[in-house]
């Protein structure tokens, strides 16, 4: 249970709600995430519009990178929410089975994307293992692969913010979907 009262959806009003109505109509249900940060109402905007931003991005929308991605960094966080809420999505709207999660889970460089996809993935885990570690060679590598400047940007970005939002999950104890 959250150290903090979190806003369910039955006590949500006005744009809280509509985000709310959005999500469950997209997921099924409002993700606990949603309902902590709904306690900060213009906090639960910018990161539903960021993240609603990304998942429209052109070579990611119907990609599975961004689940991947989260799933790995909550391995790194200890983010038991994350993993459980990023299995389910692998799952139900990517069709994975638990079997090759638990694979990528152990070796990343096994997740099922396309080579660029793959590049692009690990290289935001580096980061995410040590943000000093970025060169100019894993960009010019990238870019060869057809990736733009902005989209490793966006990319490598949504990483470092996921690792933010893990924590704090983590410290207000937000455990189960």
């Amino acid at each position: 249970m959250a150290l903090i009262k979190i806003v369910q959806p039955e006590d949500a009003t006005g744009e809280v709600a509509e985000i709310f109505k959005q999500m469950e109509a997209y997921l099924g249900h409002v993700p606990e995430a949603q309902k902590l940060y709904a306690v900060s109402p213009g906090f639960l905007q910018a990161t539903v519009a960021n993240i609603t931003r990304l998942m429209g991005h052109p070579k990611f929308a119907n990609s599975s990178i961004l689940a991947w991605t989260r799933l790995l960094i909550a391995g790194n966080t200890n983010c038991t929410y994350c993993i459980d809420f990023n299995k389910w999505l692998l799952i139900e709207r990517y069709k994975f089975t638990i079997e090759q999660i638990q694979q990528v889970q152990k070796e990343p460089k096994s997740a099922p994307l396309e080579p660029n996809e793959l590049a692009l993935l690990m290289v935001i885990i580096k980061v995410i293992r040590d943000s000093n570690s970025l060169t100019q060679e894993d960009i010019q590598s990238l870019l060869q692969l057809g990736w733009q400047e902005a989209d490793i940007f966006e990319a490598i970005a949504h990483g470092t913010q996921m690792v933010g939002m893990d924590l704090l999950l983590n410290a207000f104890h937000v455990k189960e979907m």
